[in-house]
């Protein structure tokens, strides 16, 4: 079975790992950028230093306190210490330099002015020298002229000073940029499951009553316009096909009851007409009992029919519950089925119902209660308030609970099985009647397994204010 994932967490991870792609290649390409856009103000401020520190570039030490003073948060002023000088008299250069002074006067194809001062030129020089490269500054065009050295390297030695800084401050601000990036991850997570979340809800609320309406609200997205409009199409045609359904079982149900009611009339009249205990007979009393089963399924079917088509519209009047189901425990005990009949009912508990209807709500809970029960069993039928409710239970043994008896007590047509094998008999449209009965009652009924093997039908109805005493 494959394994069932979570789009939220798959929406996080994925957007986090992007964001967090994102903030690493952009920190490796603006480091990159920013070194060649750094390394170009440089040389303009290389010319700049040239030009305002000139009667200095024959002494290195004034040069660079000179270079140190201009502009402390220039990057020349920071790397002053690494420039060379080129005097005009080679032989007060320094060891290290001498060649490459000697190398930028003898070449002058490498020399470009640089944009100072308009009374004064200022030249830059750059060069690969061996295995590196150099940038040099002079005032005039002239190749005897004082110049200032820098080679790359030194260059890129002081970047990596500020890179690593900036490293070392990135290992405080982690934390706080996760953070971020987490929220960030989860806000835009939220914003997408936000209208998968208002389909959803709108979707969960659809029932047989509603399923001609359209629940979802317009599409706020345009990528959800073509879902919505799919899944209206496809509503529509279930509704229509509800519909069709619907009409057919209530239809059938009418067509049937004349043509059953003629057969049953004829079916009493050869039992009358046949002598007794004749094989006759007892073969039209079969036919008679069959037909009078038929009758009672097509009686159920169309009371289920008006109950799914909105149409089963209960004629309210105030009912002593508690006296209306002594009264049918009268009724039930004077039977002799071998089942004991316990009664727990609380008197003087009313209710707003049809009278024709709680009558036969309360005889399917009965029979239900004696087909699934044991030899020798019992059915207790009890009846209590709570504050401005009643509770209606009827409970049974059993010779063993399944989960599916449980969940499937109110499908129609389904007929749970004994311990043997053997199917219950009946029509399989009891518990799904009592169901539709308590519906358009507003009463909520439901089915439990209880210690024991006990199953246990439970319905809960608003008492009536009027009548029920507290």
């Amino acid at each position: 079975m494959p394994m069932i994932k979570s789009l939220r967490i798959h929406v996080f991870f994925h957007i986090l790992v992007a964001a967090i792609a994102i903030v690493y290649a952009s920190r490796l390409i603006g480091q990159y950028m920013l070194t060649e856009q750094l390394t170009e103000r440089l040389k303009q401020e290389m010319a700049l230093t040239v030009f305002r520190c000139a009667n200095d570039l024959e002494d290195h030490s004034r040069y660079t306190l000179c270079a140190a003073s201009l502009d402390r948060g220039s990057i020349t002023a920071s790397v002053s210490d690494y420039h060379g000088l080129c005097p005009p008299s080679l032989a007060r250069a320094g060891s290290e330099t001498i060649e490459i002074c000697r190398q930028f006067r003898t070449d002058t194809a490498y020399w470009t002015e640089a944009e100072v001062d308009s009374k004064q030129r200022v030249f830059l020089g750059e060069k690969v020298i061996g295995s590196e490269r150099w940038y040099a500054a002079r005032l005039s065009d002239n190749a005897e002229a004082a110049m200032v050295l820098l080679k790359r390297s030194d260059i890129l030695n002081f970047y990596q000073q500020i890179w690593g800084l900036r490293d070392r401050n990135l290992v405080y601000v982690t934390p706080f940029v996760l953070l971020t990036l987490i929220l960030l991850a989860l806000h835009v997570t939220a914003a997408v499951m936000r209208p998968i979340k208002q389909m959803q809800a709108s979707m969960s609320s659809l029932d047989p009553d509603n399923i001609g309406q359209s629940v979802l609200q317009p599409a706020r997205f345009v990528e959800f316009k073509r879902f919505i409009a799919i899944y209206d199409e496809l509503r529509a045609r279930l509704s229509a096909s509800f519909d069709r359904t619907r009409r057919f079982a209530g239809n059938a149900a009418h067509q049937l009851r004349t043509p059953l009611t003629i057969l049953r009339g004829n079916a009493e009249q050869l039992i009358q007409e046949m002598p007794d205990g004749s094989p006759s007979q007892i073969r039209a009393r079969v036919m008679s009992d069959e037909i009078d089963r038929l009758n009672d399924t097509v009686e159920k079917l169309l009371l289920l029919s008006q109950a799914d088509s909105g149409r089963l519209i209960p004629q309210l009047e105030a009912v002593d519950l508690s006296q209306t189901l002594s009264e049918l425990i009268e009724g039930w005990d004077s039977f002799d089925s071998g089942l004991q009949i316990r009664a727990l009912i609380e008197p003087g508990i009313h209710w707003r119902c049809d009278k024709t209807l709680l009558y036969q709500l309360l005889q399917n809970l009965y029979d239900n209660a004696v087909k699934y029960n044991t030899p020798s069993g019992w059915v207790e039928l009890a009846l209590r308030r709570q504050a401005n409710q009643f509770t209606l239970t009827v409970a049974n043994p059993t010779a063993g609970l399944s989960d599916d008896l449980l969940n499937n007590a109110f499908e129609r047509f389904y007929r749970g099985k004994l311990p043997g094998g053997q199917s219950v008999g009946g029509h399989g449209l009891g518990l799904s009647i009592c169901l539709e009965i308590a519906r358009v009652h507003q009463a909520v009924l439901s089915v439990r397994s209880g210690s024991g093997n006990v199953f246990v039908a439970s319905m809960t109805g608003s008492l009536d204010p009027v009548l029920s005493r507290s």
